[in-house]
């Protein structure tokens, strides 16, 4: 893999050494923009059609929601996923119900895998798309106790978006940090989100907090 994934960081010690991270990759953004067109296409059909059959989206946005965690689910945390499976991924967190409760992922054993995915997209996405898988990923190393990768991924989330008010929120985190409970209040609500669409997050034995 060409650039180092988030795991890797606790050895690193500069700002310089954690860019790589976040650093837009042309070859990748290459590689995403047709299945992202694709992805989209198929999202607002599929939309539009829940929309007409069902007269609302809750049912919809469920299936991605669980569609969304199946794919990390069966994603490896030491290898790239597949642009198709990125752009799916990054059309789904459009909804903020689905990036909402990604947040919960930090609590349970898929904290790694979704790490890295979302480290991934930031590298590949086009604004403002970019800003949603560069602020999971800060909130996830800030709660791994990760702060300089957390504001480096702040800044490449509040850059994609200025106006990202989730982002701007954490950089507040990060500029004055909060106590681990109240910070993990964000994931216990991205829990608490996926319950409400019936779906269990499994909590870890051991929170990294």
């Amino acid at each position: 893999m060409t650039n180092p994934e988030p795991g890797m960081s606790a050895t690193m010690k500069t700002r310089d050494e954690l860019l790589p991270i976040v650093t837009a990759v042309a070859a990748e953004r290459d590689a995403i923009a047709g299945p992202l067109t694709a992805a989209t296409n198929t999202h607002s059909a599929r939309l539009a059609l829940a929309l007409r059959m069902q007269g609302d989206t809750d049912a919809y946005t469920r299936s991605m929601l669980y569609r969304t965690l199946k794919l990390i689910m069966t994603s490896d945390p030491d290898e790239p996923v597949s642009p198709e499976v990125r752009a799916e991924i990054a059309v789904a967190l459009r909804d903020s119900v689905v990036r909402d409760a990604m947040f919960g992922l930090t609590l349970t054993e898929l904290a790694p895998v979704a790490e890295s995915i979302w480290a991934q997209l930031t590298r590949c996405l086009p604004h403002p798309d970019r800003a949603d898988a560069a602020c999971l990923l800060a909130y996830s190393a800030l709660l791994r106790g990760e702060s300089l990768l957390a504001d480096v991924a702040l800044e490449t989330a509040i850059y994609a978006d200025p106006e990202h008010r989730m982002a701007l929120f954490l950089q507040r985190a990060v500029d004055k940090p909060l106590k681990p409970k109240r910070l993990r209040r964000l994931a216990e609500a991205g829990r608490d989100i996926a319950y409400v669409y019936g779906i269990e997050l499994q909590m870890a034995d051991e929170h990294r907090t």
